[in-house]
């Protein structure tokens, strides 16, 4: 019997053992959830207040952020059996997982470890722009470097969940550069006798240099949602002006209410702060853009007219254009025996391999003391790029490297001292042609050198993610940079590269007409989307208390959200589509006639009525009306044009982009 007992008793703790291991098997598998309860100080107060509470007697410290001063919600860690559970809950929006989003830079902060000792002159400028002096810019970043005290930084606040994001202390100060990169770029103040490396010297400032800043680590090696929109929530207690994310999710469409940018920025501009975001850096692909929901403002990266060229010279003396910034010290005279990746590989590696100068694939006997082609061609393997090509070369004892490739040349990327520069694909072929003519084919690269005045600019970068919006093409994104060029053929961009135009420092002061988008365009938006009355009460509670849905909706009447651009999908060239906008004069006379004139591609019928507004008075507003239609079903793409309406000194462009594509 006592041998039973034993035996029984064994078994039970066994099960016990058994099922702790596998209840704390289930905790281990829980994660971060956001439950979003739509605009603070609605009637889901007390809702939100009840599951908080529900969620804390449960599990002790599960909540993360709590939500309450623009936004309604939280964020805690649940199982997906509890997420399921509060997302059914009356008054909860939405219940989704915390996406961990990524930082929007660039190549070149591949480089910025050879950014150590940057010149300038230690006095700076005592004079402000006045008129930005009350502005303050908020910043949700990697923070930023407090080295440099000047009285710009009025608050700062970290969000420490350093299990996902690896911000590794408790602290708001900058542990990447991103932040404080960003931050400089918006509002620094100006600086005299700035060089890189004794490259480009001259005044450097940011676009408002008066302004104040406060400053929101979200990121560290990525960046939470729940997280921003903690960030979002304080940013609006705190009374910002304007809030700046160069952040945001990879290519994908995110619906807007499991979107922690796009619900950050809804109550952020609902509350008055105009949200500035990136569009992305995943171009050139079309589609790419980030950051779409229409209430953000979505820039794009483009040039200025500064160039930094570091050019190869060929024995048979033919200077080929190269867009580098390195400082390199080889002799200006071609000297040196130069190789292809291919001609220069290992027996064992593809030549594929070795035309990219993949690491392992050349042979060190050939590429010692030479400069050494490669030609960086479209591969799997996305991430290996010039500055990569070079270092392996620079390993085998190489002399330099010249990268061949026609997007990054677009735009300068560091080298360092070592010799290395990007040409384009056509004056590759220069190169493989003089190597191909001689038995003892040299050159040399040029160290970089300053061009100021450069043309064709502005230019889209070519990292900079391009439109139609993946959620919806009839709200036009990008939302800046005017007609530039993109190509070494002076093809124009078109208004997914563009957007509306390129920001103007002083057409703002005297627009003459406006398109004012309000927060009924907004939720207007939410209708055509398929929210219903009851979710966009939630939504936008403190907003929308007399709201209703238009009869009509459908995702193709987005088209008529009141922006300065018209978007318009599903064109099928059967039936005519009319669009709607209304512009406000502000000019400072009061009285003024405006005439739309249209420049259309001869495949696309474009009427506007009125063709002619006369306004009486300053702030009166007018509507009118665009009709798109066509004789013949267009072909599959996109047709591109403009409607500008002038009083004779004003110019008032918006873009169109019809397309035959569905949303």
């Amino acid at each position: 019997m006592r041998n039973l007992f034993v035996f029984f008793l064994s078994s039970f703790l066994l099960f016990v053992l058994f099922f702790k291991a596998n209840e704390a098997s289930a905790g281990d598998k829980d994660g971060v959830y956001i439950v979003y309860m739509g605009a603070a100080g609605s009637a889901t107060s007390d809702n939100h207040a009840k599951l908080l509470n529900s969620v804390l007697r449960r599990k002790a410290n599960a909540v993360v952020y709590n939500y309450r001063h623009g936004i309604s919600g939280f964020a805690a860690r649940l199982s997906a059996d509890e997420a399921h559970l509060l997302a059914r809950k009356p008054g909860v929006v939405s219940v989704f997982p915390d996406p961990l989003l990524e930082l929007h830079t660039t190549r070149s902060w591949d480089f910025l470890k050879y950014q150590t000792d940057i010149k300038i002159d230690s006095t700076t400028s005592s004079d402000s722009n006045s008129s930005s002096d009350d502005t303050i810019i908020g910043f949700l970043d990697t923070d930023f470097n407090a080295s440099n005290c000047n009285r710009k930084i009025i608050g700062a606040r970290f969000y420490n969940d350093a299990s996902r994001t690896t911000i590794k202390s408790n602290s708001a100060r900058d542990q990447v550069g991103h932040g404080t990169h960003v931050a400089a770029t918006a509002a620094g103040r100006e600086v005299q006798s700035v060089s890189y490396y004794g490259l480009a010297k001259g005044t450097a400032k940011g676009g408002s240099p008066g302004s104040r800043i406060a400053v929101y680590q979200v990121c560290g090696s990525g960046c939470a949602g729940s997280s921003i929109l903690a960030a979002f929530d304080d940013a609006i207690a705190d009374g910002v002006d304007i809030l700046s994310l160069s952040l945001g999710s990879a290519i994908g469409t995110i619906e807007f209410k499991s979107d922690p940018i796009a619900i950050g920025a809804f109550h952020a501009v609902a509350n008055g702060i105009t949200v500035v975001c990136s569009a992305g850096n995943e171009g050139p692909s079309s589609g790419s853009v980030v950051n779409d929901a229409p209430w953000i403002l979505t820039v794009a990266a483009s040039t200025i007219d500064r160039d930094f060229e570091s050019d190869v010279v060929l024995g048979d003396k033919t200077v080929l254009k190269g867009e580098a910034i390195n400082f390199a010290d080889i002799q200006k005279s071609p000297v040196y025996s130069m190789i292809d990746g291919k001609a220069a590989k290992k027996a064992t590696a593809s030549d594929s391999e070795a035309r990219n100068c993949y690491p392992g694939s050349l042979n060190k006997t050939l590429v010692e003391g030479k400069i050494v082609l490669c030609e960086n061609e479209e591969n799997e393997d996305d991430d290996y790029t010039v500055q990569d090509s070079s270092e392996e070369v620079k390993s085998l004892g190489g002399v330099g490297a010249i990268g061949v490739d026609d997007l990054s040349r677009s735009m300068a990327q560091t080298y360092g001292t070592f010799p290395t520069t990007v040409i384009s694909s056509k004056d590759a072929a220069k190169v493989f042609s003089y190597i191909n003519s001689t038995r003892n084919p040299v050159a040399t690269i040029l160290a970089t050198e300053v061009v100021t005045n450069f043309k064709p600019a502005p230019a889209i970068g070519f990292f900079s993610s391009r439109g139609p919006s993946g959620n919806q093409r009839n709200t036009l994104k990008i939302n800046n940079l005017k007609e530039p060029i993109t190509t070494d053929s002076g093809s124009y961009a078109t208004p997914y590269d563009y957007g509306a135009g390129e920001v103007s420092t002083s057409g703002p002061l005297n627009p003459g007409l406006v398109y004012e988008t309000t927060t009924t365009d907004y939720l207007n938006f939410l209708c055509y989307f398929g929210y219903n009355e009851s979710t966009i009460q939630i939504i936008a509670s403190t907003t929308a208390a007399n709201f209703t849905c238009p009869q009509e909706s459908s995702k193709d009447l987005t088209s008529n959200i009141n922006y300065p651009s018209i978007s318009v999908s599903n064109f099928t060239g059967k039936q005519t589509r009319t669009i709607s906008r209304t512009v406000t004069n502000i000019a400072g006379e009061g009285q003024a006639t405006y005439i739309a004139t249209v420049d259309a591609p001869v495949a696309l019928n474009v009427k506007v009525t009125p063709d002619k507004l006369k306004f009486t008075k300053t702030g009166e507003r007018q509507t009118y009306q665009v009709i798109f239609s066509s004789d013949s079903s267009p072909s599959n793409g996109d047709m591109f044009g403009s409607i500008t309406w002038t009083n004779g000194k004003i110019k008032v462009r918006s873009p169109f982009a019809v397309s035959s594509s569905s949303s």
